[in-house]
């Protein structure tokens, strides 16, 4: 007789996702006004996504739980186990959305020739980055402030989103390409002091009442300034 498994406790193990009715071979099933089913499982994780944001974005991940992020987005603990495999899961997707919107913000930006392009250039690329970051506060706690330490995986996204603004920084910024073989400075290292002390600047603003922060704008000139402060040092 087969030995009977060990029952897993209720922390460690999510229940199975219950499959939903599938579509006959070659045709997709409409379900639920004209919906389907990828449809319908889209709009479920759209509604979480955003459940997250409002949540982990204002009273923070550790105080969220998954009853209250099924409650917020009117979506059942069965789907939204269907589509994440826990808690962190979600904090996780929601993470790589907000860096994606950040990211595609600062890659937008276009300057056009001039003799003060680099500097036109730098203020604009940081103006992209910080109001990406803070105009929706909710997605500058999640980008900032809820993201670390809570796991290693956790820890290696973040720490793989400052490596790329980090090279981002030092090719675009500190123009290190241009530099020719020999590289006289470690540009990558430089990236990542700046790309820490704007992540500083941008986490003492979220976190500070509304009535003590600095106008954002001279926030920007700050960033700013201290980019071409470190830039004009490196060309002398």
């Amino acid at each position: 007789m087969p030995k009977a498994k060990a029952k897993p406790t209720a922390e460690a193990v999510a229940p199975p996702p219950v499959p939903e009715e599938q579509p006959p071979p070659g045709r997709r099933q409409r379900l639920h006004r004209g919906r389907t089913i990828e449809e319908r499982r889209a709009e479920r994780r759209t509604a979480l996504l955003g459940a997250a944001l409002e949540l982990f974005g204002t009273k923070g991940y550790a105080l969220t739980s998954i009853e209250e992020l099924c409650s917020t987005s009117f979506v059942t603990t069965r789907y939204f186990y269907e589509e994440f495999v826990n808690r962190e899961g979600l904090l996780l997707a929601l993470y790589d959305q907000v860096v994606e919107q950040v990211v595609a913000a600062v890659l937008a930006v276009e300057v056009p020739p001039g003799e003060d392009r680099i500097e036109r250039a730098t203020r604009a690329r940081v103006a992209a980055f910080v109001h990406a970051t803070i105009d929706d506060e909710r997605a500058g706690r999640v980008l900032l402030l809820e993201q670390g330490g809570g796991s290693a995986a956790l820890e290696s996204r973040r720490r793989a989103t400052h490596t790329f603004f980090a090279r981002f920084v030092a090719s675009k910024s500190f123009n290190y390409l241009e530099a020719g073989a020999v590289l006289p400075h470690d540009y990558d290292l430089l990236g990542l002091f700046f790309v820490g002390a704007v992540n500083e600047a941008l986490c003492d603003w979220i976190v500070s009442p509304p009535e003590e922060r600095r106008d954002i704008e001279h926030v920007i000139d700050a960033i700013t300034e201290m980019h071409m402060l470190v830039r004009r040092g490196l060309e002398r």
